[in-house]
């Protein structure tokens, strides 16, 4: 006998006791005098090791990414690139398109702020331009952190190694700033990988499980 958590027309959420020992177990619903076939379930323990492994981890290569793709920003982003950008964002609607595409691309709003702020600093941006794109930015980061991390996290690593073959092989400083922005991105997306790895075992956490269903109503 267990603890039914949650019940639902689709969903069926129980509570493993705790003096269950671990290992491969039966499980069996029964409803009257109608009884399921069992299905086989392996109970383990938290892996408390490598979720703060993978969480600290992930983490500092998410940093580390952030840090690495702003920088090769305002390093490629040159006077000719900043006039561009100047002109561009004279429309609002184009500044805060510019600002989406920005944030999907960094899938993070610090190394777009590093850049923007640049442009602003350097007085080729005004400040209602660089609010809009600033706006922008924190959208499409938003959205890219739900549809991106879903396939982009699987090949972070050969992302890196492409970036990494880029700055290697390349001379001209624009060419490096693009293969640090390529390293950066492939770190960010690593780095979430880990961290979606050490967060999901506590999903499964009863103690956890009401406040996701809160959250998500």
């Amino acid at each position: 006998p267990v603890q039914v958590l949650r019940r639902s027309a689709e969903e069926l959420v129980l509570r493993v006791p705790p003096s269950q020992p671990l290992g491969q177990v039966k499980l069996r619903l029964q409803q009257g005098d109608r009884r399921s076939k069992p299905w086989v379930m392996t109970i383990k323990a938290l892996p408390r090791h490598s979720m703060l492994r993978n969480v600290l981890g992930g983490l500092a290569l998410f940093v580390l990414g952030l840090r690495t793709m702003g920088r090769a920003l305002r390093a490629y982003a040159g006077r000719r690139v900043r006039g561009l950008v100047a002109r561009v964002t004279r429309d609002p609607l184009r500044a805060v398109s510019l600002g989406v595409l920005t944030g999907v691309a960094t899938q993070a709003t610090t190394a777009a702020a590093a850049l923007f702020s640049g442009l602003l600093g350097a007085r080729m941006l005004p400040p209602m331009a660089a609010s809009l794109l600033l706006i922008g930015a924190q959208l499409g980061a938003a959205a890219s952190a739900v549809l991106l991390p879903s396939f982009a996290t699987r090949d972070a690593l050969w992302v890196v190694v492409i970036g990494s073959l880029w700055v290697l092989l390349s001379e001209d400083r624009l060419d490096r700033a693009l293969g640090s922005i390529v390293v950066g991105a492939g770190l960010i997306f690593h780095g979430l990988g880990l961290l979606q790895d050490g967060c999901g075992p506590l999903l499964s956490d009863p103690q956890v499980v009401p406040y996701l269903w809160y959250l998500q109503t």
